[in-house]
């Protein structure tokens, strides 16, 4: 028989747990790796949008109203960072980033620096213009600037396991499954902490790895 000191200590231990839940979360994103023998899909002409790479300039015509995106961009351009934008008029509509060797990874994996590959990643696309398109020609000028810096560059985006219109446009574009990456980050007011926990790769990209080295 419980008393009402064990449903108070409960209680207390729960409160904890869920203190705890906000604090330490675990992560999971699905990962894609496209091909070394990539071709450029084809997809329908599209002339509605301007598209162009980030720079800037750009960036604060299109966001000089949204401070947080504003200094964000600006600080990507900076590091080395690539992007690529669709906008109408002075209004962005989508956009994708790729973090580049030698520049910050992704804030959701920041240890993406250390293997010196491309790595797609912060995409967007406003509501009503979604289900056009846009998010995969983000990716495919992306990967045509990795390939065309180094033809032999290792490109990798990934997505949350849960996200399948996303998962589906990445495949439309050619990349390939490359695993799931799973991460522990701590999350406390003025400090946010990413370790990669593990690395589940596919037993192709296994193979893979084992006949590059």
């Amino acid at each position: 028989m419980y008393t009402e000191i064990d449903t108070e200590e409960s209680n207390f231990v729960k409160k904890i747990l869920n203190k705890i839940k906000k604090v330490i979360q675990i992560n999971k994103y699905m990962v894609f790796k496209l091909p070394s023998l990539w071709e450029v899909p084809l997809l329908p002409d599209f002339n509605l949008l301007k598209c162009e790479e980030a720079s800037p300039e750009l960036i604060r015509m299109l966001f000089k109203d949204d401070l947080g995106r504003l200094e964000l961009f600006l600080k990507f351009v900076k590091s080395g960072m690539k992007g690529i934008i669709h906008y109408d008029g002075d209004k962005w509509v989508s956009y994708a980033w790729m973090s580049c060797p030698g520049t910050p990874g992704p804030n959701h994996l920041p240890f993406v620096n250390r293997l010196k590959v491309y790595w797609i990643h912060y995409c967007r696309t406003r509501e009503e213009f979604r289900n056009q398109g846009l998010y995969k020609r983000n990716l495919i000028k992306l990967c045509e600037i990795a390939r065309k810096i180094d033809p032999f560059s290792e490109v990798y985006v990934d997505t949350e396991t849960d996200n399948l219109p996303s998962i589906r446009a990445i495949q439309k574009v050619g990349f390939k499954s490359d695993g799931f990456i799973e991460t522990l980050s701590i999350n406390i007011p003025r400090f946010n902490f990413v370790i990669l926990k593990r690395w589940m790769k596919t037993e192709i990209s296994k193979r893979e790895s084992n006949i590059n080295e």
